[in-house]
Formats: structure tokens, sequence, C-alpha cells
């Protein structure tokens, strides 16, 4: 394998030695691989196992570490071309959004077994009646939008942590 002897240089031409070639390969490979899978899970929507799960949160969470996942790969080829911003920003953002995302979408998926496992057992929940305030109302939701309410506030404070 042929490799640029100074790695990445900050030069004016791109690294498109050997290594660069095999990332370059990987990313379009593992990016049509996703496709693929997507469009898969888009076409049979329908199917019981499919149909418990949000796809939607699912295919975003999945594209946003995609994108950072393209950036890294593709960061030695670029060869330092891309501004230390946006490489700041697309790791600052697209990572722990799609993390968060991602996050959210196993807590669906928890909420769907949970619900689950009361059909099972045929147990009754109890809800408390009555009650005002914000005390009573963040005890009267469910342990998913519990969790969807510290994901989108960690994702907030996230994306206004920031520097622009």
């Amino acid at each position: 394998m042929f490799l640029e002897p100074k790695g990445r240089d900050w030069g004016s031409l791109v690294n498109w030695d050997d290594l660069a070639k095999i990332y370059a390969v990987f990313t379009i490979l593992w990016t049509v691989l996703l496709l693929v899978g997507v469009v898969w899970l888009i076409l049979n929507r329908d199917l019981p196992f499919i149909r418990i799960r949000n796809l939607p949160l699912a295919i975003s969470s999945t594209v946003f570490l995609h994108i950072y996942l393209v950036k890294i790969c593709l960061a030695y080829t670029t060869n330092g071309h891309f501004l230390c911003s946006a490489e700041f920003w697309i790791m600052s953002i697209y990572l722990p959004i799609g993390i968060g995302l991602y996050q959210a979408y196993l807590d669906q998926l928890r909420s769907v077994w949970e619900q689950q496992q009361k059909l099972v057992s045929s147990r009754d929940s109890y809800h408390e009646r009555g009650g005002k305030g914000v005390l009573h109302w963040w005890r009267s939701l469910s342990s998913l939008r519990k969790s969807y309410c510290f994901v989108g506030l960690g994702m907030l404070v996230q994306v206004s942590s920031v520097p622009i």
C-alpha cells in the first residue's frame, strides 16, 4: 500500500492515496448498505415486528450518526480543506443529537415492552386522581414521556452550548 509520507499535511491537494481510497470505498459501501436497509424498512413497514417500532425516530437517529461517520471517515481524504469550525460543529451537534435520538428510540422500544408486559400480567397500573402542579404532571407521565423529556432537554443544552 502506498501512503502519503506526510499523512494529513493540510496541503493544497486532497489525499488520494491507498488509505484515502479505502476510506472512500468503505464510506460508499456503508452508505449504500444503509440506504438499502432503510428502503427495505420503509417498504415493509406493515410487518408486525417493524410496525411496533418508531421508524421516523430510528431513521433520523441513523442519518445523524451516518453524517458524523462520513465526515470522520473522509477527514483524512479532505486533507484539512474542511473548516475546523465545521468539523467542530458536526462533532458537537450531529453526534450528540444522533445518540440522543437513538436513546429515545430505545426508550420507545422499552415502552412497547412494558406495555406488552402489562398485557401478559393483566395487572392494572394505579394512577393518582386529581392533583395539580408540575409534580403531579410529572408523576402522571409514562416512563417513555419522561425519558423523551430528558433526551430533549439534553439535546437543547447541547445545541445551545455550541459556540457559533
